[in-house]
């Protein structure tokens, strides 16, 4: 048997029902090219590989090697699936496909960001990617209380965001300390090109410094005023639409 290391934040689904959901709204077409992220047991994998024509593509990323070979043995037969032995955040940045992209899994709580980030920054971006995250930041990414902040306003200039409901803990082995929820980033209309995302990220990452604080002290007269923005917003307060346009017109 082999155990979950907590420093990898392994915490495996074991409803299959709620596996079977998150694969149905990744939406997998002939010819998909499909990244999983931390398949561990393979679980959701064995759902991709029966959910998904054999002309698409499944790469399922693990970092613990201690899960490689069972991986090997349970789909080696499977002629679309690879296994790859390899860091997430090392294997993203990396990749490269022609095909349409699509990517799921279960985030580790304690490097959801950097992982997001590392999709965002994607060339190509994927299509569709379902995720389990921890339920705070799911609420946070989708903008469920409708408090704009960075990480939302970062994503959402890309993708739209859907919340798909809470995953209780018990869910789970081991079981987390809290809830978990599903979201679903869709790829939106073009508003920046890839060689913007660093540009705009910095861009947030000031703005939001002092997220307290009126949004005239970060932005001149004329930048507020070529889109018409109230400089007495905080930058909760500002839509994904606002925020693009105060971007274009800091440039």
């Amino acid at each position: 048997m082999i155990k979950p290391i907590k420093k990898l934040g392994q915490n495996f689904l074991v409803d299959k029902k709620i596996s079977e959901k998150l694969v149905s709204y990744l939406c997998v077409e002939s010819g998909d090219t499909i990244i999983e992220i931390g398949p561990g047991k393979g679980a959701l994998t064995s759902i991709l590989v029966s959910k998904s024509p054999l002309e698409s593509k499944i790469i399922a990323v693990e970092i613990d090697e201690r899960f490689i070979r069972l991986l090997n043995l349970k789909f080696t037969p499977k002629t679309n699936v690879k296994i790859v032995h390899a860091n997430i955040l090392d294997y993203l940045p990396t990749f490269k496909c022609e095909k349409k992209l699509k990517i799921i899994g279960a985030l580790p709580y304690y490097i959801t960001s950097p992982i997001l980030h590392s999709v965002i920054k994607m060339n190509p971006q994927p299509e569709i990617a379902v995720f389990v995250v921890q339920k705070e930041v799911g609420e946070k990414v989708a903008n469920i209380k409708n408090k704009m902040n960075y990480l939302a306003a970062f994503i959402q200039a890309f993708y739209d965001v859907t919340y798909l409901g809470v995953i209780k803990k018990e869910k789970f082995d081991p079981v987390p300390s809290v809830d978990s929820a599903i979201i679903k980033l869709t790829k939106n209309e073009v508003h920046l090109t890839h060689s913007n995302i660093n540009e705009y990220e910095d861009f947030l990452h000031s703005k939001f410094k002092h997220p307290k604080k009126m949004i005239n002290k970060v932005f001149t007269k004329e930048e507020l005023s070529e889109y018409s923005v109230s400089g007495e917003l905080r930058p909760h307060e500002i839509d994904i639409k606002t925020w693009l346009n105060l971007f274009r017109a800091s440039k």
